[in-house]
């Protein structure tokens, strides 16, 4: 037995069109008989449930690492009109630099209409956690950025993660669950730890000494000299049109630096009684 439901949850747009089987468990039947005479016909009521459930479970984790840079750009984007008009599932990972965890989970589920009981839930679960982790930047660079016109138009589950620089954390998840139920759950939980982290940035001199200006001396002559410092620089942007006319469920993760934790979560549950076959 197969059925296909076409899910339109909210105003996230987001689609998803689904085959699966139903499950169902139930006892009952037809208890009668003779012992002595007639003791009638007991029947039990069948009873049949059915249970959709979407899950995400993830764990990011980062400890004891050392990462020393020095003179280093680190430079992640997405430009021009890269995943424009994309339809779907759309998960996309760019990061330029050292340590950095990515990821993009979905889970979906769809149960079939033809139940007396029944449950719809979706749980996301994420958990990023960096202990104990040293980063130590000289003079470096980091750039990241969404800019053009990528993902204008795009639509559905858009999940979308740049970094540059060292041990940054990125996550997007949706869970959805959908079902001829009685009852709907949802739920997502996010745990972001950070301890015992030691974050060096310093700029550093570039030459012993420019010449910033032909200003005379009070002795008459020469030239003012001071040293050229060059500081570290952590730009993250969005810009242009990016994800313009975009629809769904979007989740966009942009980190410039050390050490950045970013997470988008969604988790949709529906029930309903009517649901179109």
């Amino acid at each position: 037995m197969k059925t296909q439901l076409k899910m339109t949850v909210l105003a996230t747009a987001v689609t998803a069109l689904m085959s699966g089987g139903a499950f169902a468990s139930g006892g009952g039947g037809h208890n009668g008989g003779h012992n002595g005479g007639h003791n009638g016909n007991d029947q039990e009521e069948e009873v049949i449930t059915t249970e959709s459930i979407a899950n995400v479970d993830n764990t990011q984790v980062l400890l004891f690492n050392q990462v020393e840079n020095d003179k280093v750009k680190n430079t992640a984007g997405i430009s021009d009109s890269v995943g424009a008009n994309a339809q779907g599932n759309i998960g996309m990972n760019v990061a330029s630099g050292d340590l950095n965890v990515q990821d993009n989970a979905a889970a979906l589920a769809a149960a079939d209409a033809s139940v007396v009981f029944g449950s719809a839930s979706s749980n996301v679960n994420v958990n990023q956690m960096s202990f104990a982790n040293g980063f130590s930047n000289d003079n470096v660079q980091n750039n990241a950025g969404i800019s053009g016109s990528a993902f204008s138009g795009a639509s559905g589950n858009i999940g979308v993660n740049v970094a540059a620089g060292s041990g940054n954390m990125q996550k997007n998840s949706l869970g959805a669950a959908t079902g001829n139920a009685q009852e709907a759950e949802a739920s997502a939980d996010s745990t972001q730890l950070a301890a015992g982290q030691n974050i060096r940035n310093e700029g550093y001199v570039e030459h012993d000494y420019v010449a910033l200006s032909s200003v005379k001396s009070r002795r008459g002559g020469g030239h003012h000299h001071e040293p050229e410092v060059v500081y570290n620089t952590n730009d993250s942007s969005l810009t242009g049109n990016a994800f313009m006319g975009a629809s769904g469920n979007i989740g966009v993760n942009i980190a410039a630096g050390s050490g950045n934790m970013q997470s988008n979560s969604l988790s949709l549950a529906v029930a309903c009684q009517s649901c179109p076959q």
